[in-house]
């Protein structure tokens, strides 16, 4: 259970941390019974009917779509040796839908309603009355420890390998269920029991490590706030060793806790503890140049716009020719002519270099064949081939959407014949209505063009945002966007209106259809006037860090010191993967500095190493985080309040020792975290406030990094 509504305070922008989110059945049996009574003067009849349905959800095995991102990202080399691994879930109560302690008792279940019933809120259980009863405080703990933890394994353990296991080999302790077969392959890992008494989260660190983060939109026309989206997350407890490599372990601890801690299940000295792995991956802490920040202001910015570089270019007396073509954003293509003759001619996509001017071959539109769009290079004998290019494919694409050109084609028809009866309708009877509306006003009701059908509306909304081109049309040449890499371009109006209108032309016959369709516009490109621009970025970062932001500016912006939020801040109206590692963004209007940085909800969780202000005396593991008072306040008596990131094992956590396993002491970083907040403001809005999970949580998130790239003068 969780508070689903968003607090009053709150607005659209901002993320609410709730300490878990039960689901409204936990995976199990159940049994229903249904009794009727039926009373017939002094007769009683009674029916009773019994039935039992069973709620799974995984157990053995994972969705890899229930997962929606990891941190650090699989495969990255970045300097993560103070950050805690995390993984994010896309089923907000999926750590809470199986037990890692027993299952309440039918005392324990009653308490807790009782305290639910009494709370009235639904999920703000930290502001509960202190002297509720031990039932319900017993029930309240097992419904909030999850049964998932992450596990994290560095070459010194070393890494325990993954196997396929019977689930009646792995499962041995835990009650039968429905659906699940004795011989299903199960994937598990080995690890020793000394290793895993080091590493594992006891069960009052379990509720620490796992939290829901929520945030919210405003509709539209009742400006009401509601929940947009939620994630459960859950954090490891170890931190990475620098230079080595890291594997993490996504593991159920379903049943495998008491009221004591660990159970004798887990295993003896010397024989390994067979764990169920849902999820793994793994990361190398060797360089700054790995992370967010430092992939990013690594990127390859030279051409800063979208163009092939004019060094692929060979030499010769028609380089200079050649490139200012190239400065235009135009790549030499093969070209097959309709007599079959081969050439080659310029392509531009619809992402160019600068601001594109209205030439007098721009008012082509509309065409009734692609042919009518090439346009012939007088002065080096070369056709430019873009605007037919784009025709071309739009009306492939129409053709290739069968429902949406159907409608399309049906439509056409339809305005055709009503058009023609009100032509003969006028013919019949021109003196009454002429006198009543006038020629002006014949002419428009003639010409009056009824709505598109919505299907095909959102389908021309979408292409107008060039979605759904093939990539190879928006960028003709990988040179003109190699591997990390970011460019800018603006959008070539009149490409996109050439790309419209192609899509337009089915059913496009002859000259009075094309007299008749140009007397409307092709599709709702609202943004011609203010112009497009934006940029592609080709990273790593693309797929590593899905949840990536980005704010345009209209003016250079190069100091990342100084807000952009002042310099005419620009809408984005399309933001998109293209692959894994290519993005997209379309602003409206011109864009000439973009901010890349990650939403809250994507925000990890790490600590800080020791600095000139931070030094190991007062800090004996190497590591502080500093303390974030509750009502936004960071400093007491002028300086910002910082803890010692407390270690399991007692001892320097950087310390390269193989007896330090790098494990936070999370039970203990809790409590200090709690007592340090005291210098805060202790209570909010006149209610105690005590700490939380959540809170606990919004304590160990990392700062916010922030790349700038702005366009360079070529």
């Amino acid at each position: 259970m969780s508070d689903n509504q968003p607090k009053k305070s709150l607005s659209a922008d901002e993320i609410q941390f709730l300490e878990f989110h039960l689901p409204a059945l936990q995976d199990g049996t159940y049994h229903v019974q249904v009794e009727q009574t039926l009373e017939t003067g002094s007769d009683k009849i009674t029916g009773t009917h019994e039935a039992f349905f069973s709620v799974l959800g995984p157990r053995f095995s994972l969705d890899p779509k229930e997962v929606y991102a990891v941190f650090p990202p699989a495969g990255s080399t970045g300097d993560h040796s103070n950050v805690l691994p995390h993984i994010a879930l896309k089923r907000s109560t999926l750590p809470w839908e199986r037990n890692a302690l027993p299952p309440l008792s039918g005392d324990e279940e009653h308490a807790f309603r009782a305290l639910v019933d009494a709370v009235g809120e639904v999920g703000n259980f930290a502001k509960v009355d202190p002297g509720i009863t031990s039932r319900a405080k017993t029930a309240l703990e097992k419904k909030r420890t999850p049964w998932l933890a992450l596990l994290l394994f560095d070459e010194a353990d070393p890494p325990p390998k993954p196997v396929l296991k019977n689930s009646e080999d792995v499962g041995a302790h835990l009650a039968p269920e429905i659906g699940h077969l004795a011989d299903e392959k199960v994937t598990v890992i080995d690890v020793s029991v000394a290793l895993l008494k080091d590493i594992l989260p006891n069960k009052e660190e379990l509720a620490h490590l796992c939290h829901v983060r929520q945030w919210y939109k405003e509709l539209e026309d009742t400006k009401e706030l509601v929940v947009d989206g939620e994630r459960a997350i859950i954090m490891g407890n170890r931190l990475p060793r620098a230079g080595k490599q890291s594997t993490v372990h996504l593991v159920s601890l379903e049943d495998m806790y008491n009221e004591n801690g660990l159970k004798d299940v887990v295993g003896q000295e010397g024989n390994p503890v067979s764990l169920v792995s849902l999820k793994s991956w793994q990361f190398s802490c060797l360089e700054d140049k790995g992370s967010f920040k430092g992939i990013l202001e690594d990127l390859n910015r030279t051409p800063s716009t979208l163009r092939l570089p004019l060094n692929v270019i060979q030499s010769g007396s028609e380089t200079e020719t050649a490139q200012r073509y190239v400065k235009m954003g135009y790549v030499p293509t093969s070209h097959q002519l309709r007599g079959g003759d081969r050439n080659v001619s310029w392509y531009r996509g619809p992402f160019v270099p600068g601001k594109t001017t209205e030439r007098e071959e721009q008012h082509r539109l509309p065409a009734r064949a692609s042919d009518k769009l090439l346009q012939l290079h007088q002065s080096n004998g070369m056709f430019e081939v873009s605007y037919a290019a784009a025709w071309e494919l739009g009306r492939m694409l129409m053709l290739q959407s069968k429902k949406v050109s159907v409608s399309l084609y049906h439509w056409k028809r339809a305005h055709a014949a009503r058009s023609k009866d009100a032509a003969n309708h006028l013919k019949d009877e021109p003196s009454g209505i002429s006198n009543l509306l006038g020629h002006q006003q014949i002419t428009e009701l003639r010409n009056r063009v009824p709505d598109l059908p919505e299907a095909v509306r959102l389908w021309f909304k979408d292409l107008a945002l060039l979605k759904n081109i093939p990539f190879n049309y928006l960028v003709p040449d990988e040179k003109m966007l190699p591997k990390e890499s970011i460019r800018f371009f603006y959008v070539d109006a009149y490409w996109v209106e050439c790309l419209l209108d192609g899509a337009f032309s089915i059913g496009r016959t002859s000259s009075h259809d094309v007299e008749r369709e140009g007397v409307h516009e092709v599709a709702d490109y609202s943004y011609r006037s203010s112009g497009v621009s934006g940029f592609l970025m080709r990273s790593q970062v693309v797929a590593g860090w899905p949840d990536l932001q980005v704010d345009g500016y209209s003016k250079v912006i190069r100091d990342i010191n100084l807000p952009g939020n002042s310099n005419e801040p620009r809408k984005v109206i399309r933001m998109d993967r293209l692959s894994p590692n290519v993005l997209i963004c379309l602003f409206e209007g011109e864009v000439k500095t973009v901010d890349i940085h990650l939403k809250p909800e994507a925000l990890h969780a790490g600590v800080s190493r020791l600095d000139d202000e931070h030094l190991q005396p007062d800090y004996q593991s190497g590591y502080y985080k500093e303390l974030r008072g509750l009502t936004g306040e960071e400093e007491i008596d002028g300086k910002t309040k910082a803890i010692n990131v407390p270690s399991r094992a007692e001892l320097p956590l950087n310390s390269e020792g193989k007896e330090n396993n790098r494990v936070i002491d999370i039970e203990q970083l809790f409590t200090d975290l709690h007592d340090g907040l005291d210098h805060f403001q202790p209570t909010i809005d006149g209610h105690s406030n005590p700490f939380t999970s959540a809170e606990f949580a919004l304590e160990m998130v990392e700062g916010v990094q922030k790349v700038r790239f702005a366009i360079k003068p070529e």
